[in-house]
């Protein structure tokens, strides 16, 4: 067995695929890892690394203007400088330029984001057949792909070379100090994080772009609007997260479908997304397509959005999205007969739609039943199924539902007293700030009633 694994040794090494061995050295305070066995080199992380609450922390060890070598001199021999690793730069927050050779041949956009806040121009020398800069900001050479825009660059606009396809992964990404950025039509692709946490308010899509890659515009709290064209086939997920001031999307395909995570934390939005395409294509969609495009359809008619305002058949089209198993069209139809929007009141209908919607776990609805069954609202009263629906809610985070909990089991309504439990339920309200929930925590804690008396916490 063991002349077989040095044959294999043997085989491997003469194949020329033995591991290179990596050496690190430092010049000029930059340090390198030289590949002996290739001749090359690549600049390292230039970094500490320590932990803080079990999270990685980075302590760059560069600051100032960097001029990366074209090679390395060790024990006599040069080494290339061909690549530049995807976390040299880590945390080098006081590095404020940095000057790549024409040696280098791989780098990315990774290289120049992570922390680098006084970054103010990258430069790569002429003779770089793969990159170029260009006023301080970094291409490919064939002026294709923006790769890195420089965090702390001055100015606040920016207009992207008419050249440009692609806008890399992280290409703005922490790029504050911009109000503006204006995209060529030339512009096919959107990289993944590419304008995060940027400051502008809006910003114009290219009508023939493509692609919109995940995190694209996340955390961008100054957006309140944008459109998207009808050419753009794919988004990614988290695209608007925490776009806390965005009110409105335009979409200009109808065959794109916002889901919850693709607007995560966009409180001002609220469902504002607006298909703004030919009123027949849209009926023509929605008849081929099923509840998706049937709701949205029944939601143009009802706010008179690319087709005339007609809540005749915005009920229609709600009734054929909601009888196919479509939740937010079973929770529209419960609020309008509910409420007599446009059509008579008819509480049996709207409870009718509301449990159809909890039975396909909404949690709304599952919450908003449980009211209906404890005050008797278009029902009979029946607390047994009001504490079904208010625990299945609960469970799920729903703050009235878990309210109503602590009072159940306060007051022993279907329940046997527990102050205890109770506490528990009344706790979880209280810290989202319900005022009253708060109350009884501090008075079953101050009576000890069912727990330890604390009067302090009380």
């Amino acid at each position: 067995m063991r002349t077989l694994f040095c044959c294999l040794l043997l085989m491997f090494i003469a194949s020329g695929n033995a591991f290179s061995e990596i050496k690190k050295v430092k010049d000029e305070g930059v340090v390198y890892n030289l590949d002996l066995e290739k001749g090359t080199a690549s600049v390292g992380q230039n970094y500490e690394l320590s932990f803080l609450s079990g999270e990685k922390q980075y302590t760059g060890t560069l600051s100032g203007n960097v001029v990366i070598a074209s090679s390395v001199k060790h024990r006599g021999k040069y080494y290339t400088v061909t690549s530049i690793d995807p976390d040299a730069f880590y945390g080098c927050g006081y590095l404020v330029s940095v000057t790549i050779p024409e040696t280098v041949k791989e780098l990315d956009s990774h290289n120049f984001y992570y922390k680098l806040w006084e970054l103010r121009e990258i430069n790569v020398a002429p003779g770089n057949e793969f990159f170029q800069s260009v006023d301080g900001v970094l291409f490919s050479k064939d002026m294709t792909r923006i790769i890195r825009y420089p965090q702390k660059r001055p100015g606040t606009t920016y207009t992207i070379p008419s050249s440009v396809v692609y806008v890399e992964e992280s290409a703005f990404s922490f790029c504050s100090n911009l109000m503006e950025i204006i995209l060529p039509e030339s512009v096919r692709y959107i990289g993944d994080y590419s304008f995060e946490f940027c400051h502008f308010k809006n910003i114009t899509l290219p009508s023939g772009l493509l692609e919109i890659g995940k995190n694209a515009f996340s955390g961008c709290q100054n957006l309140t609007s944008i459109t998207i064209p009808e050419k753009a086939t794919t988004i990614g997920t988290s695209v608007f997260s925490y776009c806390n001031k965005l009110e409105s999307i335009v979409c200009r395909n109808m065959d794109l479908v916002f889901t919850s995570d693709m607007i995560y934390s966009c409180e001002m939005l609220k469902d504002n997304i607006i298909y703004d395409v030919p009123a027949n294509q849209v009926i023509e969609i929605a008849e081929k397509r099923g509840p998706d495009y049937q709701y949205k359809l029944a939601m143009n008619y009802m706010e008179g959005k690319v087709v005339q305002k007609d809540i005749k058949l915005a009920m229609e089209w709600l009734n054929k999205a909601a009888s196919a198993g479509h939740v937010m069209a079973q929770m529209t139809l419960g609020d309008i007969y509910m409420n007599g929007k446009g059509v008579e009141k008819n509480f049996t209908e709207g409870i009718k739609w509301y449990s159809l919607a909890a039975d396909n776990g909404n949690v709304k609805a599952m919450s908003f039943l449980g009211d209906c069954y404890y005050n008797a609202l278009g029902v009979k009263q029946d607390l047994k199924r009001a504490l079904g629906y208010y625990r299945s809610a609960a469970e799920q985070g729903d703050g009235n539902a878990v309210k109503m909990m602590g009072y159940f089991y306060y007051n022993g309504k279907e329940v046997a007293k527990d102050y205890a439990e109770a506490e528990k339920w009344y706790l979880k309200s209280a810290r989202d700030g319900d005022p009253e929930s708060a109350f009884f925590v501090a008075l079953i804690l101050y009576e000890g009633k069912g727990i330890e008396r604390d009067a302090k916490t009380a």
